[in-house]
This record gives structure tokens, sequence and C-alpha cells, in this order.
């Protein structure tokens, strides 16, 4: 079974909600989170998938290919025949691997892409870390420690050739997460003419958005997340080493009582960190409007 469509990223664009929107319609059917098929071998997407320490027992889709795939065709066993099927994976965008295994595999599969502004984008992908216990250390040492991560999932540019190269841009659609927020339901529209469905109202309707929360101490989740992934400043850690004596209860105190969630939007990017990297992301990006053929939004600055 091939999926009619895929929507490969970016990460933090908006790729949630368009899969909330797109699953309200009768004739689409998308499973429940990212499957991460068409990239699970690829290490610097999926740091988390490789126990380090033992390489043996990280993902080998070539040397199992039937149990890989028989397990990706079960994610759409309860499709209808008169629906669609797609996926949405925010790292197939970026990822090197994808665009080859996506071909082989779904050559007529309908790509979406939806792109950000990459400093934003960036910035958006930290704090999410950050409400995920992920982040262990400031923005700034992150770009240091995990550019694989944050910085070149903004070099939309590169990203999009590697699909071009492969499939006719008529199976491309990209979108802009600018415009989306602006009027969710044309945005929908578009995407479900791309698809070749009817765009039925309710699926257009834009979603309710929750107010934003943060953790009313910033450095104090910091250190909690240092402590929870074995002092390790890597993220990805977490997925290796297990908590020692984690304890529910104390879970509960932390979030209830030490360091509630709070309705608060995360602090401003500093606004150095903002200007260098606008610089690191003008020359990669530069072209991109001609790659697109279509001008950029107007918070884009390149």
């Amino acid at each position: 079974m091939t999926p009619d469509f895929i929507i490969l990223g970016a990460m933090k664009a908006a790729t949630t909600s368009l899969h909330a929107m797109l699953v309200r319609h009768p004739k689409i059917f998308i499973p429940k989170g990212e499957l991460f098929y068409f990239d699970c071998e690829d290490c610097l997407e999926h740091p988390d998938f490789f126990p380090w320490r033992c390489l043996s027992r990280g993902a080998d889709v070539a040397g199992h290919k039937e149990r890989y795939r028989n397990w990706y065709n079960m994610q759409f066993e309860f499709a209808a025949q008169d629906q669609l099927i797609g996926e949405d994976s925010t790292t197939y965008l970026s990822s090197e691997l994808a665009p080859a295994n996506i071909q082989a595999e779904a050559p007529q599969a309908k790509l979406i892409v939806m792109l950000r502004e990459p400093v934003s984008r960036a910035y958006s992908h930290y704090w999410h870390l950050f409400k995920t216990n992920r982040a262990t250390c400031s923005f700034e040492e992150m770009l240091a420690r995990q550019p694989a991560s944050l910085l070149t999932r903004g070099l939309y540019a590169r990203q999009l050739e590697n699909y071009y190269r492969l499939f006719p841009r008529e199976q491309i659609l990209v979108i802009f997460f600018e415009d989306f927020v602006q009027k969710a339901a044309e945005e929908t529209a578009q995407v479900l003419a791309f698809l070749g469905i009817e765009a039925l109202k309710e699926v257009c309707e834009p979603l309710h958005t929750n107010s934003a929360e943060m953790r009313r101490f910033v450095s104090a989740h910091l250190v909690w997340n240092r402590l929870r992934a074995g002092n390790k400043p890597d993220y990805q850690t977490r997925f290796e080493l297990r908590p020692k004596g984690k304890s529910p209860l104390l879970d509960r105190v932390y979030n209830r009582w030490l360091n509630p969630i709070i309705e608060a939007k995360p602090p401003r990017i500093s606004p150095d960190t903002k200007a260098y990297l606008r610089n690191y992301y003008k020359a990669p990006n530069e072209h991109l409007a001609g790659l697109l053929n279509r001008g950029l939004p107007g918070n884009w600055t390149f």
C-alpha cells in the first residue's frame, strides 16, 4: 500500500494543524503520529533511533525490508477504499535519505511542503524541545551542540532541490506557514484542490488554538531536564538513558507545585542571535524565491 500524499515538513511550520484539518474530510485517512518510515535509517534526523552503545539494535530497513513494509502498511489498515491515504513526517523534508526512498516506493505520491521563516522555525523548535523535556541548555548552546537538529532544518532551498530532482514540480505543493496562519481556510482548500477532492466547509474551518504555555521558571526546567537525561547535555540521550530513581511522585510535585505550566509566551530571541541566524540562512536560501518562482512572505529577510 502506497500513500497518495505525504506532508514532508518542515517541523514547526503548522504541519500538525494541517493534519488535524485534513483528517476531518471523509475522503482522507491519515494515521495518528509521524511514521518516519522513509527516513528511519537517517541517524542525523533520528539520533534517538540509534543506541550508539549497540548499533546492531538500530533501525535496519534494508535488512528487514518486508517487516518494515508490513508495519507501514498496517498504519493504513483502517482506511476505507474510497479514501485517499496520506502521512506526515516532518523530518522527510530535511532528510538526505527520504527523497530517494519515497521516489522508489511511492513515486506517484503528491508531496506537500510547509515552510516557515527559518529563524522563527528554529526558535520555535527549541521551545518545542524545552516543553517536551529535551532541551537541557539555552537556545544558543543548543545551536552549538545540535546544529543538525535546529539549524539545518531551515536550509529549505537545498532540501527542495533534492525533491525537485526526483519529482515533477506539479507533484509538489509548497505552502508558507505565514499564509496558513493568516488564511487557514484558503490554504487548506488549496491543499484539497491539489489532492483532487472537494473542499468542504467544515474541513477548511480554522482550528481553535490554545493560549501559549510555559514553565514558570525556565532555567530551573533546563536543570530538571539535565537531571532527567542522566546529566548529559545532548537531548537525544534521554532515549538511551532512563533516569535513575525516577519517582512519579516527584514528577507530580514538580509539575504541580515546584515549576508548574503557566499561560505565558517564550521569551523573545536575543537580537544578536536573531541577526546571526538571519545572516546564516541568507546565502543558502537566497535563491529560494527563484526556485519556487514566487515571492516570499514579508517577514522573510532574504
